[in-house]
């Protein structure tokens, strides 16, 4: 482990993800329950009264009605009647449908959302601790520490390098060359190098990459007169033995012309 990052804010995020999850866990709990019992018999109660209220809604319309015909009593009780017997029997009508929702229990788009719910809430979650889990950093390969670019206490940034590691079974020198010089260098190539930091130890080194730089030696033209200049290539070339001494920032001579 190289470094631990404190970020409460994503931290407090994990903890609303986790109560969020036990949330939606209890609503799947409840919808795969079913509607609980005593609902169902509240229900049904209801259903009684809004049924008895029907009765006498409309005994109470027929006795009305016929003291209505025979003019003992005014047409505006009569309407009375009529409207109070209409609303029971709707009063009936919305009752019975509350007590048939609560025997049926959930829908099936019911079961799915609750589950989905659940899902989401799991998403959620591996979604913030994927980032905790960034929150500290380990060496990817056994390495030492080349340089720290931040210090305990500051505040740092997604992209933005904390340290450099530096990995010594993977060390090599690297020169640039002119194109012209260039063409006598192939991969595979074997000559000494100077290390002048290891008391001018010779070491012998392999090239295994020459690659293009895509710009150009100012320091010479092709021709005298000069149309263009020459390109220079990036060689890159390793140890044939280890050197456990070598360092990266180290450097490394040698005469191109007298190479062997």
């Amino acid at each position: 482990m190289l470094v631990k990052i404190d970020n409460p804010e994503t931290l407090a995020k994990n903890e609303q993800a986790l109560a969020a999850k036990i949330v939606a866990e209890a609503q799947l709990a409840n919808v795969n329950v079913g509607t609980r019992a005593e609902v169902i018999a509240a229900r049904e109660a209801e259903l009684e009264r809004a049924q008895a209220s029907v009765v006498l809604a409309q005994k109470t319309y027929d006795r009305v009605s016929q003291l209505a015909e025979h003019g003992n009593a005014p047409i505006a009780r009569l309407d009375q009647a009529t409207d109070a017997l209409h609303e029971s029997q709707r009063n009936v009508d919305q009752t019975k449908s509350a007590y048939e929702q609560a025997v049926n229990g959930y829908t099936k788009e019911e079961h799915e959302i609750a589950a989905a719910a659940v899902k989401k809430a799991i998403a959620d979650i591996a979604a913030v601790q994927s980032i905790i889990e960034q929150m500290v950093v380990y060496a990817p390969v056994a390495s030492q520490v080349y340089q720290r670019n931040v210090e305990p206490g500051e505040y740092v940034s997604p992209g933005v390098p904390l340290i450099t590691l530096i990995d010594l079974d993977d060390m090599w020198v690297h020169f640039d060359l002119r194109e012209d010089l260039v063409k006598t260098l192939k991969v595979g190539d074997r000559f000494d190098v100077r290390i002048p930091a290891l008391a001018d130890r010779r070491i012998t080194v392999e090239v295994k990459l020459i690659a293009t730089k895509g710009e150009y030696a100012s320091w010479r033209a092709t021709r005298a007169t000069g149309d263009f200049d020459l390109r220079t290539f990036s060689i890159r070339a390793y140890p044939v033995d280890k050197v456990p001494e070598l360092r990266p920032g180290m450097s490394a001579y040698l005469d191109w012309r007298t190479r062997g």
